[in-house]
C-alpha cells in the first residue's frame, strides 16, 4: 500500500498557485492546502453541489509510490485533469485520493460518488456518474479506464424499457486494468483484479482475477500489492 499522500513526493516542488486557488475555493477549510493540483487541473463545481474531502485530493499530478520503476515515468503529453460536479451532486472522499494527469470525474445532477482512502485514479481514466458510484479503499483504477453508471438512453425489450441508471459498487483494494470498461450495475468484490481491456457488466466476486468481454472469472484466490 502506498504511504500517506502527505509523505509521498509529488515530483513538483512547492505549492502551485492552482493548488492554493482550488484549496481556498473548494477545500472547505480542510487542513492546509487540501487540494494539490497541476497548473492545468480544473474543478467545475456547481453552487448546489457538495464536495466533502476526508483527506488530501491530488489532481493532475502523479505521486511517486513505493512500487518501483513502473511508476517512475510520466506520459510526454496528457490532457488536463478535471472534476465536474453539476447541480445537487455530491463527491465524498474517505481520505487521500489521487486523480492523475488527464483523469476526469464527472458527476451529473443528483449523482453521488464516494471514493475510499487511498484510491488512485490513473492517467486518462474517466468516471461518469448519474446515479451512484462507490469505490472502496486502497484501490487502483488504471490508465484509460472508463466507468459509467448509465447508458444514457433507454433500451427496450418487448416494449419494456430497461433502467437507464444503475449504481456501480467497487470493493476495497480492487485493481482495474488499463483500458477496461465498467458498466452500469456492476459490482466488483474486495481484492479482485480486472484484466486490461475487459468489459465488466455484472457481478465479480471477491479475490478473483476476471477478464474478457464480458468479464468472467479466470482465477480464484488471487491477491495483489502495490
Amino acid at each position: 500500500m502506498p504511504r500517506r499522500i502527505d509523505e509521498i513526493s509529488l515530483g513538483h516542488p512547492g505549492i502551485s498557485m492552482n493548488s492554493i486557488y482550488l484549496s481556498l475555493k473548494h477545500g472547505g477549510g480542510k487542513g492546509r492546502f487540501p487540494i494539490r493540483a497541476a497548473a492545468s487541473a480544473r474543478m467545475q463545481i456547481a453552487r448546489t453541489a457538495e464536495l466533502k474531502l476526508g483527506g488530501r485530493l491530488v489532481l493532475g499530478l502523479s505521486p511517486q509510490l513505493e512500487a518501483g520503476p513502473a511508476t517512475d515515468f510520466e506520459p510526454s503529453t496528457v490532457e488536463r485533469a478535471v472534476v465536474t460536479m453539476r447541480e445537487n451532486s455530491r463527491l465524498e472522499t474517505g481520505g487521500w485520493v489521487v486523480l492523475g494527469p488527464g483523469a476526469q470525474l464527472i458527476v451529473a445532477p443528483g449523482g453521488r460518488v464516494a471514493l475510499g482512502r487511498g484510491t488512485y485514479i490513473s492517467v486518462g481514466a474517466t468516471i461518469i456518474c448519474r446515479s451512484t458510484v462507490t469505490v472502496g479503499r486502497d484501490g487502483g483504477i488504471s490508465w484509460g479506464v472508463l466507468m459509467m453508471d448509465s447508458n444514457f438512453h433507454p433500451v427496450y425489450k418487448n416494449e419494456v424499457p430497461s433502467s437507464v441508471d444503475v449504481p456501480i459498487t467497487i470493493g476495497d483494494h480492487v485493481l482495474i486494468g488499463a483500458r477496461s470498461v465498467v458498466l452500469k450495475g456492476s459490482t466488483i468484490g474486495d481484492g479482485s483484479i480486472i484484466a486490461a481491456g475487459s468489459v465488466v457488466s455484472g457481478e465479480i466476486p471477491p479475490n478473483v482475477m476476471a477478464g474478457g468481454v464480458p468479464a468472467k472469472v479466470l482465477h480464484e484466490n488471487v491477491t495483489w500489492n502495490w
